[in-house]
């Protein structure tokens, strides 16, 4: 017999949505708001990557958000 925890990993496998979204993807679309001239934000990010705020901000790491932080200065 399965324990809840086992039943709720196995639905949450099942149902759950996954992200592909990386670091990468994430500074590919920094560099490309900061080209157009556009403050960098949470949410103008996932809007380009089709993700949550959410799931930005659990992907990012120390080093994106400091050059986040240095792209809009230059701004």
């Amino acid at each position: 017999m399965l324990s809840m925890a086992d039943k709720l990993k196995i639905v949450g496998k099942l149902i759950g949505k996954q992200s592909n979204v990386d670091s990468e993807q994430i500074y590919d679309s920094m560099l490309l708001l900061n080209h157009e001239g556009h403050k960098i934000t949470i949410k103008s990010i996932a809007n380009i990557l089709n993700c949550s705020t959410r799931t930005v901000h659990r992907k990012m790491n120390e080093q994106l958000k400091q050059e986040k932080n240095t792209l809009n200065e230059k701004i």
